[in-house]
């Protein structure tokens, strides 16, 4: 078998789990080398494309694969035809934020081409509408017009919008750990977006190089569960009960100063002044009554309909 090298400037894939790749060593042993799945090589520098754990296989147990050569006209261009077959590759298993993570390379590494293509465009007075070779190859097709450039993320975008938002906040907010660990598959872009919305960069660099993806898990875990605390009285909340903001925030005091409290404010329309008790609607007493049924007495007063007695009587109204 030939000997062909790797470059290590093109290992920008998460490293296949070792189930997987054990599979691929058993399928190879017992059924052979498929040559219609060639191990590609970059023409005339002989270096590995795609196809590195097939080629080491095949090496350690004696079976001899197909290749096939093909051109590119820099590293960065072999770089996108990398990342376009991860993506499109349906035997690959990946996350929605691997996924994500790879596009939004992909899509740096084409605008870098397109600007350069550009540029060589403007210095050898190239006539608008023509895509130079290098262009056409970064997107693994003939030559088209140049402004199809971005138009090819959305061919091969298989995530969420709101996926690759997450990533591109955790790129800008976050230490550089964080889009490794997204790429990788040991961080999901929607815990890494929590953990840069809420530790300050100093704190992820810390918390990052003392436990790694899983102390960043672990410091999740605790955010989310401050959030769920803060949030525990929120179905009070209710849109269509504005004018009831007063007995929200009155119940959340009963629930801090009270060990227990009813969850519900209890609403009294009378209060005898004289016996310190108050008519509530379940009382059998008319409203209009001018005595109390628990004393007898008349100096009764009316209350507000939002007033409440359980906070009245912790406060000692």
């Amino acid at each position: 078998m030939k000997e062909y090298k790797k470059l290590p400037e093109l290992d920008i894939l998460p490293v296949k789990p070792q189930k997987e790749v054990a599979q691929l060593r058993d399928n190879l042993i017992e059924y052979g080398y498929d040559p219609q799945n060639p191990i590609l090589i970059w023409k005339g520098h002989d270096i590995i494309v795609d196809g590195n754990h097939r080629y080491d296989i095949c090496r350690e147990e004696g079976i001899e694969p197909s290749f096939l050569e093909e051109g590119f006209a820099s590293i960065d261009e072999v770089k996108i035809y990398i990342l376009k077959h991860y993506l499109q590759c349906e035997g690959r298993v990946k996350t929605p934020t691997q996924e994500a993570t790879a596009l939004l390379e992909l899509k740096e590494l084409v605008a870098k081409i397109s600007q350069d293509a550009k540029e060589r465009m403007t210095a050898t007075q190239i006539q608008p509408g023509r895509v130079l070779p290098s262009e056409a190859a970064a997107q693994g097709r003939e030559p088209q017009k140049t402004g199809e450039t971005t138009e090819v993320l959305a061919e091969i975008a298989g995530t969420g919008k709101k996926t690759i938002e997450r990533v591109l906040r955790v790129q800008k907010q976050g230490v550089p750990e964080l889009n490794e660990m997204m790429k990788n598959g040991e961080l999901s872009a929607k815990a890494a977006e929590v953990f840069v919305k809420n530790v300050p960069k100093y704190e992820q660099e810390k918390i990052v190089k003392d436990g790694g993806a899983d102390a960043v898990k672990s410091t999740v875990v605790k955010i989310r569960e401050v959030d769920k605390n803060a949030k525990k009285f929120d179905e009070f909340n209710d849109p269509l009960k504005e004018k009831n903001k007063r007995d929200i925030e009155e119940m959340r005091q009963v629930k801090e100063l009270a060990s227990t409290a009813c969850l519900l404010p209890n609403l009294l329309e009378k209060y005898c002044e004289t016996c310190k008790w108050g008519f509530d609607v379940y009382i059998p007493s008319p409203h209009e009554t001018e005595y109390c049924p628990y004393c007898g007495g008349k100096n009764i007063v009316n209350r507000k309909p939002n007033w409440n007695s359980r906070l009245a009587a912790i406060k000692n109204e």
